[in-house]
């Protein structure tokens, strides 16, 4: 994928979202924190989630869709590992004639976006979403918590090599045993007991 320079200090200060004042800030800061620029005009206050990833949107021509149950595809959701979907902090939302339609909030994350390609073997469409549609997409096809599930899953399979539902489907072995189950149940849980729900339901894969 071709990578396009997007300015996006300059897109925002002619929308009148930020002044130069503010953008010369955060640049310095940037120089000295391990942030994007983006993330510092949120932290700081100049600019909003949406007022970035809209703006991204107009410049890079790449939808920005505000995520509702009508948008994902549940069963698309079951085909892609969870640890893929946590790790790369997106979405599947949709598959037409071999392409696969994703909700990403960084657009301009090539590298993630290519290696995302290439794990699913699919050609990948990416359209921009806020990390809270994301988290709360995750959280409620999954159940629990993204960072819960990622480092559950993550535990119990350090050195397997991730092989998708779209090339390979097996059946689930007998893991009552395997410790990392036992604390994945007790996270699901403990989560419960924090929330004050009164009901947990378990939804098995097909």
């Amino acid at each position: 994928m071709e990578e396009k320079k997007v300015y996006l200090g300059q897109l925002l200060v002619e929308r009148e979202i930020i002044t130069r004042k503010e953008l010369s800030m955060a640049l310095k800061k940037q120089k000295k924190i391990n942030l994007s620029l983006g993330e510092i005009l949120i932290k700081e206050g100049f600019a909003t989630e949406e007022d970035i990833l809209f703006s991204l949107s107009q410049q890079l021509n790449i939808p920005f869709l505000k995520l509702r149950a009508k948008d994902i595809d549940s069963k698309l959701m079951k085909k892609v590992p969870i640890k893929l979907i946590t790790h790369y902090d997106f979405i599947p939302l949709r598959e037409e004639k071999g392409v696969l339609t994703i909700a990403v909030n960084d657009p301009l994350d090539i590298c993630a976006l290519d290696e995302i390609r290439l794990l699913l073997k699919r050609d990948i469409k990416a359209v921009i979403a806020t990390r809270k549609d994301i988290a709360n997409a995750i959280k409620k096809y999954y159940g629990v918590g993204a960072e819960t599930v990622e480092r559950m899953i993550s535990e119990a399979s350090q050195n397997v090599e991730v092989v998708t539902a779209f090339e390979k489907q097996e059946e689930i072995g007998d893991d009552t045993g395997d410790p990392s189950v036992i604390k994945f149940v007790n996270q699901i849980f403990l989560q419960a007991l924090q929330e004050k729900v009164t009901d947990i339901h378990l939804e098995p894969y097909e």
